[in-house]
This record gives C-alpha cells, sequence and structure tokens, in this order.
C-alpha cells in the first residue's frame, strides 16, 4: 500500500508524531521487556509506527510470497545471495527452507531491531545493518553476486533513493545474475529496467495481505 504525501504544517506533524508516539507506547506496554523478548509481529509493528515509508506495508510478508520469491532461487550455484530488506525474516525462512546453504546468504536490513531479530532468528546467516543504497565495503568487484532477492519497498520510497539502491545493486550481478523484486504497485516495476536488467518473469499473489507482484530482472549475458 502507498503511503499517500500530503504538505502538513509544523504543529500538524508534531500532533502525527505525538500519535505514533502514542500508539506505539500503548503497543509496547503488551509486548515483552527488552528487544529480545519481543515477537516479530511486535517489532514489526514498532518499525510501521515509527517509520511508515520506510517499511511500506501493513504487515509481514506472507508465506506463500517468500516461497514464490524463494522459487526463483537456483539452490544449486555457489554464488552469493543478497537479501535486501529482510523484514522479520519470511522470505528468508523461505529461502532456507528451500535448500539454500545458509553460507551463501547475506541479508541487508536497515532497521536495527529487525537486523537484531534476524540474527537471532537465523545464527548461521550473515546478516548486516546497513541501508540498501549504500554499497557495502565486501562488494567493490563487479560480478561477485549470483541472486538479488529484494523486499524493499520501492514504490514507498522516494524515486532518487530507489534509483540510487538499483544503480547500487545492478551492477555487482555476475552476468546472467537475477534481482528477485516484490512490489506492490499494480503496474510495472521499471527501477532495475534502468540499470539494463531484463524483465524475464511477473507473477502476482493474490493471497498475499496486500496482493503483491513478484518480478525477476536478470543480467545480459556478454558475449564471449
Amino acid at each position: 500500500m502507498r503511503l499517500a504525501e500530503s504538505k502538513l504544517t509544523a504543529a500538524e506533524v508534531e500532533d502525527d508524531l505525538q500519535l505514533r508516539d502514542a500508539q506505539l507506547a500503548r503497543a509496547c506496554a503488551l509486548a515483552p521487556a527488552g528487544n529480545r523478548g519481543w515477537s516479530a509481529e511486535w517489532i514489526m509493528l514498532r518499525e510501521i509506527l515509527r517509520k511508515p515509508r520506510e517499511m511500506g506495508t501493513i504487515c509481514p510478508s506472507s508465506a506463500r510470497l517468500g516461497r514464490l520469491m524463494a522459487s526463483f532461487v537456483n539452490r544449486e550455484e555457489e554464488g552469493t545471495i543478497v537479501e535486501l530488506g529482510a523484514g522479520t525474516g519470511a522470505v528468508t525462512a523461505a529461502l532456507i527452507q528451500r535448500g539454500v546453504s545458509p553460507g551463501r546468504l547475506i541479508v541487508i536490513e536497515k532497521s536495527e531491531l529487525l537486523a537484531e531479530h534476524l540474527s537471532e532468528r537465523f545464527p548461521k546467516i550473515c546478516v548486516r545493518h546497513a541501508d540498501a543504497a549504500e554499497q557495502p565495503k565486501p562488494f567493490n568487484q563487479a560480478g561477485t553476486i549470483n541472486t538479488i532477492v529484494s523486499c524493499l519497498p520501492l514504490r514507498s520510497l522516494p524515486a532518487a533513493q530507489v534509483a540510487q539502491i538499483a544503480e547500487t545493486w545492478a551492477p555487482l550481478l555476475a552476468p546472467g545474475g537475477r534481482v528477485i523484486q516484490f512490489t506492490y504497485a499494480p503496474f510495472n516495476c521499471t527501477a532495475w529496467l534502468a540499470t539494463g536488467l531484463v524483465r524475464i518473469s511477473s507473477n502476482t499473489v493474490w493471497l498475499n495481505l496486500p496482493p503483491a507482484r513478484v518480478e525477476v530482472f536478470a543480467a545480459p549475458i556478454l558475449p564471449k
């Protein structure tokens, strides 16, 4: 669901922040004390209330959506798989269930709370608390990544930030490498296309809330 943009006065912004703080306080009052005692649902609710545009959703991704995204990943390859914006780990779990080796998977998560949750839930996976718009240091050479699984809410993020994310990661794909992106947008997701990738698949998961489309893009294979 796209969060509508509007022009607010300073007083209205302050009132909105106070309302969110009050909602957050009520939600957290019902949750166990301490980050490590929180369930994935409480952590997601907290982050949605604090940063709705960055989260870009009203609830965690469904297991059905996670399984569809994971189905496009080649579990027999030996290259690195990078997951951008893993959230509570629905897609991460689907990748592991599909048979992807935890040693191949690197998760990039901007939310500190969610990154901590993911590290606890998947101790054998490398989880990095980082912004996907900023290239991590180990990925400084093209062709080191076979697959990028993106759960980032590209539709709700600023256009410049979306472009930066795509331009940061697309060049790091090995020839023939894939980007698997889900979106709530009813039309085509063009950020990856603008980097020279080619769309090879598009499927809708109607039973997700809200319904989501999974698009798969591939990096061109250069002639020998």
